[in-house]
Parts: C-alpha cells; structure tokens; sequence
C-alpha cells in the first residue's frame, strides 16, 4: 500500500506539472499557494515515506507534519473545486480532480497507519 500511494504522489506531482505546462502559472495569489501545496506536499510525502524508520522521535513528527499537511491539502482541493464551479469541460479535468482528491487521503491513511503502528 505504501508504494501504491508513492506512486500516487509522484503520478499528482507529475499531473500538476503537466497542467502547469499546459495552462501556465497562476494569477492570483491563494492559487499560487495552492498550486506550491500541489508540489510541496506530494513531495514531502514521498520523502517522508521513503524515510528509514533510524530515529523514531524525528520520524514520527515528520510523518505527523505529512499527515497534517495532506488534511490542508485535502481542504484546500476541495476550496478550489468550490471557488472555480462550473468546472470547465477539459479532457482530463475529471481524472485530474480524481488524483489531486484521492491521492491526499491515501496518504493521510497511510501516514496515520504507519503512526498507529510505532505507538
């Protein structure tokens, strides 16, 4: 389960930088934030994740920032879904919408089970 969100992360990241790619930069200020948490936690994530369980106190608050940093994330899609209705009528913005929502809960599941699991 822990490679599957993995590759989850890296699919998102990728996805995003396709979009970025496409559709360019954003103009407005809490969308630029979005977008750096679109990048940034993907990222930390897989770090996190990929991390040898060596110190057990530093690991754990990692993956607690992880965790926490997925629920913003998590909040912050669901934000911009709201902010941006209607939706346009892209190829791709339904798969897109599909990664960017699940992706995030699977790894806030993932890093919350690895938690459990040390304590």
């Amino acid at each position: 389960m822990k490679t599957l969100v993995i590759i989850g992360n890296v699919v998102m990241l990728a996805f995003t930088c396709l979009v970025t790619a496409t559709d360019g930069f954003p103009d407005r200020v809490l969308y630029l934030l979005f977008w750096l948490m679109l990048l940034g936690v993907p990222a930390f994530t897989v770090l996190v994740l990929r991390r040898k369980k060596t110190d057990g106190s530093a690991t754990a608050g990692l993956e607690r920032v992880a965790f926490l940093a997925n629920i913003a994330l998590l909040a912050a899609v669901a934000w911009a879904l709201v902010d941006q209705y209607p939706h346009p009528e892209e190829e791709g913005f339904f798969p897109y919408v599909a990664v960017i929502l699940l992706v995030p809960i699977l790894s806030a599941v993932i890093l919350f089970r690895r938690r459990m699991a040390a304590a």
